[in-house]
């Protein structure tokens, strides 16, 4: 077992001027990039990294010719264990008003989830929160595709509402972009008798 710290760091900045950060690894190859990712138009980039590691950064104007103050800052998160959710066979229990982070790993990963629903008529309401770019997929437990969001909730993020019978569904939540990143899923469901 690695006793190497695994993590997501966030690097953003805050201000005036319409920023651009780009990350490269210890051998200067340019890992990510990023220009109007955080709030108006600051730069915002987060990396899944394992201590041990130089990552570098470079910060500039958009415009070359734009000048003015600005902060930079970063954040440092933990990765919680792995839970192993990479697949449907493997997708965690999420309940009625959970609020569960997921944390990215690798570009290309998808995070599955179960939501089980009891009632006649429900409806069930999933969302991602956070400053990523999600998708979802809801499937039924036969696997067939029954709704998909990219950008129905709040800054890139996805949302979901569906009326459905009883029965178990699959969520699976992944990263628009070619990234990793950092965000939160919710749940919840109504129903009337």
């Amino acid at each position: 077992m690695s006793n190497k710290t695994r993590g997501l760091v966030v690097m953003e900045t805050t201000g005036s001027v319409d920023t651009y950060l780009e990350a490269y690894d210890a051998s200067r190859k340019l890992i990510d990039e990023n220009d109007d990712g955080g709030e108006e138009s600051n730069a915002r980039l987060g990396l899944f990294i394992e201590s041990g590691g130089t990552y570098l950064y470079k910060l500039r104007g958009f415009d070359e010719n734009e000048t003015g103050p600005y902060s930079i800052r970063a954040l440092f998160e933990a990765a919680p264990a792995d839970v192993g959710n990479t697949q449907r066979s493997r997708a965690v229990l999420l309940k009625n008003d959970d609020s569960i982070p997921v944390l990215f790993r690798s570009p290309s990963e998808s995070r599955w989830y179960r939501y089980d629903l009891s009632h006649r008529s429900n409806l069930l309401i999933i969302l991602t929160k956070g400053n990523t770019d999600t998708y979802l997929k809801l499937y039924d437990s036969q696997g067939k595709l029954v709704a998909e969001d990219d950008d129905s909730g709040e800054d890139g993020n996805a949302s979901l509402s569906e009326r459905l019978g009883p029965g178990t569904y699959y969520i699976e939540v992944m990263l628009y972009s070619n990234k990793t990143g950092r965000t939160t899923i919710q749940a919840e469901s109504w129903y009337r008798d």
